[in-house]
């Protein structure tokens, strides 16, 4: 191999851009929950795209100290399924995890779901409104989903970047052309 070839992979590799890609026999698929938020006793439905076509999926409720198996799944023709399963009635409040595991053991896809006790999902909360300096607020309250929070990036931000950009092109250019025969 020329030294050309040698430098060209060090950039690739510098610049993080690797041309190979992990293949996965059983490809990946995506599945959602009917609700993002259950207890124990109740009931869900898992909803499941993009799996391979006609496969057994097995089902699972993850958490740190626990795994209950739901059970199997065939995926239709067009790689879907739809599947209604119970949250255990011994489940402990959380975050869990219901992950679709294919035929190879390999994990396809995984929605996460807080399970909220029983006792504490009947209880009445008196809300923010009641609490000191927060009268006449209503609107949003707490939930488990993901905030969105906007990051500005001020105009020394920007600046950082382009200068990280501009180097790293001009390291690349650097390399392609010879880099001072620091390689050979």
């Amino acid at each position: 191999m020329n030294s050309r070839g040698i430098r060209f992979r060090i950039l690739i590799l510098a610049l993080g851009v690797f041309p190979f890609r992990n293949a996965s026999a059983h490809g990946t698929g995506a599945i959602s929950l009917s609700s993002k938020q259950s207890s124990p006793g109740l009931t869900i439905t898992i909803f499941g795209t993009e799996f391979v076509h006609n496969s057994s999926v097995r089902l699972e409720l993850r958490s740190i100290l626990e795994k209950v198996v739901f059970g199997r799944v065939q995926t239709s023709a067009k790689g879907t399924f739809q599947q209604t399963v119970t949250i255990p009635a011994n489940s402990k409040p959380g975050q869990y995890t219901i992950v679709a595991v294919a035929p190879d053991g390999d994990v396809a896809a995984q929605a996460t779901l807080m399970i909220a006790d029983v006792a504490a999902a009947q209880e009445t909360h008196p809300g923010m409104h009641d609490m000191p300096g927060m009268q006449g607020m209503g609107g949003a309250h707490a939930t488990a989903e993901m905030m969105d929070v906007p990051i500005p990036i001020t105009p020394w931000g920007w600046a950082v970047i382009a200068v990280i950009v501009l180097v790293s092109a001009a390291t690349g250019v650097w390399l392609l052309q010879g880099g001072r025969q620091f390689l050979a």
